[in-house]
C-alpha cells in the first residue's frame, strides 16, 4: 500500500479511536484514548503474537522506529491497562472508519473500479474464523460448546469467539500478485530447514509422520477447495446465467445450510457404523458428484429439483466436514494437540481461498478464449473443475488402514486411539 494511502487509513482510524468514552477523571490520563487505541492496533498491524511480546520488542528496540512513524508511539500502555479502556468499547464505534474507507477506494485513481468483474459488479468472499479459544479464559459475550462429551463423559466447555469477515475479490487481479507468490514460494522453502532446527516451530511439520493427520490435512485440504469455490460460482451462475435477482439466489442457495444443519443429527451414528475410511472415501465422491451436477442445471430445470440437489449436496458435505475434522485429532496425542491445531487452521483457510481463485480463474480464462462476457456455459465448465479436484481428495483416504480413527467414531470396537509421540522437531 502507497505511504500516503496508509496514512490517510490511520488517521481516519485515529479520528474514530478519538472518539471512544473515556472513563477516567482528573489528572489519571497518561494515554489519550486514541494512543491507546493504536496501540492495540499496533501489536497486530505488527504481527507480535502478544501485548507482552510488543513490549519487549519496542523495549530492545525491534520496530520501534516503525510505532513511531506509523503511530506515533515509542512505548505502548499495558495489556491490562488497554483491556480495561477498550473491553466496554462497541463494535458500533468503528464504523465511520469503514464509511470513510469505502469513501476514500471510491475516490482514489482505480479504486474499486479495479475490482469490477461480470458486468461491474463487486464481488465479496465471505469466510468465517475463530480469534479466541480457551477452556478456562472467558467473557460473557464468548460463544461456547462442549468438547469430549459422550460414552459416560461429561466434556468440557470450550469458550470461542468467531468472526465472519468480507473481503473484496476480483479474479484476474494482477497487482503485486506475482511478488506475492514469489515470496509465499521463497518462504515456504525456507521454513523447511527452520522447522528442523527450531524447538518450537509455529507448524510442526513432523506430524506429517501420522498417516491419518496427512490425509485429514491434505485430503481435506483438496475437498475444500472444491467446496470454497460452490458458495463463489452458485449465486453468480443463478444471476447471471438464470437472470435471477440476488434475493432469489439466496432463497435457493440457503436449503444447502439446511441440509448442512440437519446432518449432523446422524454423522456419529453413519461413521460409527461404517468408520472413517469407507465413508470419507465415499463421501468425497459422492459431494464432488454434487459439485458437479450444479454444471447440468439450467434455468429450464424444475426449481423444487434444484432445491433438492442442494438439499442432499449439504447432507454429504456436513458428513464429511465433521469427519475430516475430528479424524485430524484422532491419532495425535493429547500433548500435540496444540501443535496441530495451527496446521489444520492454515490448511483450511489456505484451501477455501484457493477454491475461490481457481473458480475465478476459470471464469476468467473462460471469457477470454471466447471473448465475451460470462455465460452458462462458463459456470458449467468452472462446476466441472472443481468437482475433479474435490474427487481427487478421495485418493487420500484410500490409503487410510481400515481401522483408522476407530476409537474416536468407535467403528470395530476399537476403544485406544494410536497415537503419533513426538516430543520435540525431529532433524533428517
Amino acid at each position: 500500500m502507497p505511504a500516503p494511502a496508509l496514512e490517510t487509513l490511520l488517521g481516519s482510524l485515529r479520528r474514530c479511536l478519538e472518539g471512544f468514552p473515556d472513563k477516567r477523571h482528573g489528572l489519571n490520563v497518561m494515554y489519550p484514548m486514541a494512543d491507546i487505541g493504536m496501540a492495540a492496533f499496533s501489536v497486530f498491524f505488527m504481527q507480535s503474537p502478544s501485548f507482552l511480546s510488543h513490549q519487549r520488542r519496542l523495549e530492545a528496540g525491534h520496530g520501534r522506529s516503525n510505532c513511531e512513524s506509523l503511530f506515533g508511539l515509542s512505548k505502548i500502555p499495558s495489556d491490562n491497562h488497554i483491556r480495561d479502556m477498550l473491553d466496554a468499547a462497541t463494535p458500533e464505534l468503528l464504523n465511520p472508519m469503514f464509511a470513510e474507507t469505502v469513501e476514500f477506494l471510491r475516490r482514489s485513481e482505480g479504486g474499486l473500479d479495479d475490482f469490477r468483474r461480470l458486468g461491474g459488479r463487486l464481488l465479496i468472499a465471505l469466510d468465517g474464523t475463530e480469534y479466541h479459544c480457551s477452556k478456562s479464559i472467558h467473557c460473557r459475550h464468548c460463544s461456547r460448546r462442549l468438547r469430549g462429551a459422550g460414552k459416560g463423559k461429561r466434556g468440557e466447555t470450550e469458550y470461542f469467539h468467531a468472526m465472519l469477515a468480507a473481503s473484496l475479490v476480483a479474479p484476474g487481479t494482477r497487482q503485486g500478485h506475482s511478488a506475492g507468490v514469489a515470496v509465499g514460494l521463497v518462504s515456504a522453502v525456507l521454513y523447511l530447514p527452520h522447522a528442523r532446527r527450531a524447538k518450537n516451530p509455529l507448524l510442526a511439520l513432523e506430524l506429517f509422520r501420522n498417516q491419518v493427520f496427512r490425509a485429514s490435512v491434505l485430503g481435506g485440504g483438496l475437498f475444500r477447495i472444491g467446496i470454497g469455490a460452490v458458495p463463489f460460482l452458485l449465486p453468480l451462475m443463478f444471476q447471471i446465467g438464470f437472470g435471477l435477482t440476488p434475493f432469489q439466489s439466496g432463497m435457493i442457495t440457503f436449503v444447502a445450510a439446511i441440509g448442512a444443519i440437519g446432518m449432523k443429527f446422524v454423522t456419529a451414528l453413519i461413521f460409527r457404523v461404517a468408520g472413517f475410511r469407507r465413508v470419507l472415501i465415499f463421501g468425497s465422491l459422492i459431494a464432488a458428484a454434487s459439485i458437479a451436477i450444479n454444471g447440468l442445471l439450467t434455468p429450464e430445470t424444475p426449481y423444487l429439483l434444484i432445491l433438492a440437489i442442494l438439499l442432499a449436496g449439504g447432507f454429504i458435505r456436513s458428513m464429511f466436514f465433521t469427519g475430516i475434522n475430528a479424524l485430524a485429532y484422532a491419532e495425535i496425542s493429547t500433548a500435540d494437540t496444540s501443535r496441530a491445531t495451527p496446521i489444520a487452521a492454515v490448511f483450511q483457510q489456505l484451501s477455501i481461498a484457493l477454491g475461490v481463485a481457481l473458480a475465478g480463474g476459470v471464469l476468467e480464462v473462460s471469457t477470454t478464449i471466447h471473448g465475451g462476457a460470462l455465460t452458462l456455459s462458463d459456470f458449467h465448465v468452472a462446476f466441472f473443475i472443481v468437482a475433479a479436484v474435490s474427487a481427487a481428495a478421495s485418493l487420500s483416504f484410500m490409503r487410510l488402514a481400515p481401522d483408522a480413527g476407530n476409537a474416536v467414531s468407535g467403528h470395530g470396537g476399537l476403544t485406544a486411539p494410536k497415537t503419533l509421540g513426538v516430543s520435540g522437531p525431529q532433524g533428517g
